[in-house]
């Protein structure tokens, strides 16, 4: 009824303007409301312990009045999703997201964990579309491992808590599971619990270029912080979206750890031919390969790229990086010796 409507027009564009990697077709845009709202809604009803909800108050969970008033400043923020509230379907829209709250408030959501939003996603992104993205599933017991190895190094050499990016965060696995450590590290030498909460903001930061990933890792720090977050406590959640080649130092600061898994896609794979153009740039500036052999530019993995350049952006001189990179660039491929080299330019 209003994808004509110019300002509905605007957020989607915005929205596809994120997706520079694949041209994602419009039903996407569907799917990813429909996933944003469960998200907000099942936070609300985590948040509230009552269990209902009025049709005034999904207007303000959709719009996100409700989160900032409770004291989430930014955990619905430039949002492409509330559309749904356009004057023209607004009636239409809130009847039908008061059935979906009705369902959602017969279960106990007191449990729910990060787990349950990860796999709603996978279950409803159809694999290769997750996988036009680069996007792909890390396993929890994966993700434990990357980080306990991390982890071990760096308090081999210190006793202070460390600054930790994933620049490629998606639901946010591996910000949950670093929140998790540094609740129970932190909780050992202090007991307050608003120290102990300005820690984790502190220290604990994604970034991810999928607007519904960066609501997703937003939901889940927010479930990983638990007994934490208490209303009218301000907190801003450090989860950002854009895209992580693009951001500057000055942004974010130098990190002490790097985790996470980046984009798993290569260059023939992306649709954007000036995107496309930039990393071939960047690619031939941080010396994966030489002008001699831009024929090997289509094989390469964008991984690659995204593991030198973040840590040229974000990683201190010490720092330590935890990646999940594809088996190709760590098996024998000509077009990526130069990286397996580990020779940051």
């Amino acid at each position: 009824k209003v994808k004509n409507d110019e300002s509905i027009r605007l957020k989607f564009d915005s929205w596809k303007d994120y997706f520079k990697i694949y041209e994602p077709e419009p039903e996407l845009f569907i799917i990813h409301t429909y996933l944003a709202t469960l998200v907000k809604l099942v936070i609300y009803f985590k948040l509230e312990s009552n269990g209902t909800i009025s049709e005034k108050k999904i207007t303000e969970v959709i719009n996100g009045k409700y989160f900032l008033s409770y004291g989430l400043s930014n955990f619905v923020e430039d949002d492409f999703f509330a559309w749904v509230l356009h004057p023209e379907i607004v009636d239409d829209s809130i009847k039908l997201l008061h059935e979906i709250a009705k369902k959602l408030s017969t279960f106990d959501l007191s449990q729910i964990d990060e787990d349950a939003f990860k796999e709603i996603y996978e279950e409803i992104i159809a694999r290769g579309e997750r996988h036009k993205a680069g996007e792909y599933y890390t396993p929890e017991w994966l993700t434990q491992l990357i980080l306990s190895e991390v982890l071990k190094l760096w308090y081999e050499k210190h006793q202070d808590i460390p600054r930790i990016l994933d620049p490629a965060c998606g639901s946010g696995t591996f910000l949950c599971n670093a929140i998790r450590f540094l609740k129970e590290k932190v909780s050992e030498g202090c007991s307050a619990s608003d120290k102990v909460l300005n820690k984790i903001l502190d220290n604990i930061f994604g970034i991810d270029i999928n607007p519904l990933a960066v609501l997703l890792a937003k939901a889940n720090y927010i479930l990983a912080l638990g007994d934490l977050i208490k209303e009218n406590i301000s907190i801003t959640l450090p989860i950002y979206t854009g895209d992580a080649l693009k951001f500057s130092k000055n942004k974010f600061g130098e990190f002490d750890i790097l985790i996470g898994n980046p984009p798993w896609i290569v260059m023939r794979s992306i649709k954007n031919r000036e995107y496309q153009d930039q990393l071939k740039n960047e690619i031939i500036q941080y010396k994966l390969l030489g002008k001699d052999d831009v024929h090997l530019f289509p094989q390469m993995e964008m991984a690659t790229l995204f593991f030198c350049k973040c840590a040229n952006l974000y990683l201190k001189t010490d720092g330590i990086i935890g990646f999940v990179m594809p088996r190709s660039v760590l098996a024998g491929t000509i077009q990526h010796i130069n990286f397996r080299r580990f020779e940051m330019p």
